[in-house]
């Protein structure tokens, strides 16, 4: 008679508990719309614009700059997320002046 894998048997038990719990998140969040998805829906549409528009480098730095520079002042997610918008807007606002 063979024996069994303990490890085996676990990781098996653990990956359908995984999957399960990824099941009922995707099933959670999936019924109603969310502002988050309307955010990456116009990030993404932004970025297909500007990169025509722009170029690669300036698109990458638009959407890395003011998160990060963000994140060095804060580490509540909630502020970081408003400075990003400050950060953003100041920038956006500063080089349509200098630029005209």
């Amino acid at each position: 008679m063979r024996k069994r894998n303990p490890m085996a048997s676990r990781v098996k038990h653990l990956w359908s508990q995984t999957l399960r719990r990824i099941d009922l998140h995707t099933d959670r969040t999936s019924a109603r719309p969310t502002r988050l998805r309307l955010l990456v829906v116009t990030a993404a549409v932004a970025a297909v614009a500007a990169f025509d528009a722009v170029g690669s480098i300036i698109v990458i730095a638009m959407f890395i700059c003011p998160p990060a520079a963000a994140r060095l002042m804060t580490n509540r997610l909630e502020h970081q997320v408003w400075w990003s918008v400050g950060f953003a807007t100041l920038s956006a606002v500063l080089g349509y002046v200098f630029a005209g």
